[in-house]
């Protein structure tokens, strides 16, 4: 079963398809910072996971959500179809994973607390990760 290597939250994605598939993360995000709620903000996320084998068809969804205890979808990709890719036949299974980048565009923030990133393959939860929303200082105040 797919499981999750890592999620890294950043400003922006910079991706550089016909050099090798490049993606580079900019702003890296700990956490995210915004100064007045309610209030909207756009991040991108790359997504790692391992033991999900490129060489079939796979399903990704990912969901972002509000703090408990509603836990609201602010966020949802729906399902995305990714590809076979035969290419990697010749690797060993240890080396199979799948990455991806997403842009999140606008989502509402309505108070701090602690955000969580759901992630599904093929129709399976593999795993979440969460990220704390802080007030920022408001130096117009």
């Amino acid at each position: 079963m797919a499981k999750i290597n890592s999620i890294v939250f950043c400003l922006e994605i910079d991706r550089k398809y016909e050099e090798n598939d490049l993606v580079s993360a900019k702003g890296i995000l700990p956490n995210i910072i915004i100064n007045n709620f309610p209030n909207c903000f756009s991040f991108s996320l790359i997504i790692f996971l391992d033991n999900c084998n490129p060489e079939i068809k796979n399903k990704v969804r990912v969901k972002f959500k509000a703090p408990e205890p509603n836990e609201k979808i602010l966020a949802d990709t729906d399902t995305i179809e990714l590809k076979a890719n035969k290419n990697l036949a010749n690797l060993p299974e240890d080396y199979h994973g799948i990455g991806i980048s997403l842009d999140f565009k606008n989502i509402d923030f309505e108070q701090e607390g602690i955000y969580k990133v759901e992630v599904y393959v093929n129709d399976d939860l593999v795993g979440d990760k969460t990220i704390k929303v802080l007030k920022g200082i408001d130096f117009d105040e």
